[in-house]
């Protein structure tokens, strides 16, 4: 009589199993992804427009020197904004920060257009509300060489630093 082993089949089932998970572990490592991503920046069709220079930006900053309880207005506060595209387009423009927030009674930002309209206000006597989320928007003409004028106005408090600057960053942004 023949003996059957049982050992044999055990040996090959053993086989079998080492055999898939080789071959599961070369397939996991054989998955491999290798790309090359290009990003170009390209600038708004509106942007602020430096009147010394003809440089642009798409945020400003504005500095004053300030004094007690006076109260200035700048009819033209260095930038203009520019729209270089090819159609009308909706701008959105708010105070980003102010260095100096006490300081100030009250300050406002006025867009005027080249016959002196006012297209924009945008104005606070705290700066307790800034950002994104308080701006003001106008339709921007294409311009060719027409520049929309920035006017600053504002009334300085009693208990300003005599001498002192204050910055006020804007900032402009046009939705795609």
């Amino acid at each position: 009589m023949k003996k059957k082993t049982i050992l044999g089949a055990g040996i090959s089932l053993t086989a079998i199993r080492a055999v898939a998970m080789i071959g599961i572990v070369f397939a996991a490592a054989m998955l491999y992804y290798d790309w090359t991503v290009t990003m170009t920046g390209a600038l708004p069709d509106i942007r602020f427009y430096k009147w010394s220079d003809g440089s642009s930006a798409t945020s400003i900053n504005l500095a004053y020197n300030i004094y007690p309880n006076i109260t200035l207005i700048d009819n033209n506060a260095t930038y203009g904004i520019k729209n270089w595209g090819a159609t009308d387009k909706t701008v959105y423009m708010w105070v980003e920060s102010c260095n100096a927030t006490t300081w100030f009674a009250n300050f406002t930002v006025q867009i005027l257009n080249e016959t002196g309209v006012v297209l924009a206000t945008w104005t606070t006597t705290d700066f307790s509300s800034i950002g994104e989320s308080t701006a003001v928007s106008w339709t921007a003409d294409v311009n060719g060489i027409k520049t929309d004028t920035i006017k600053v106005l504002f009334q300085a408090n009693n208990n300003v630093v005599v001498g002192g600057v204050a910055v006020v960053s804007l900032k402009l942004k046009v939705p795609e």
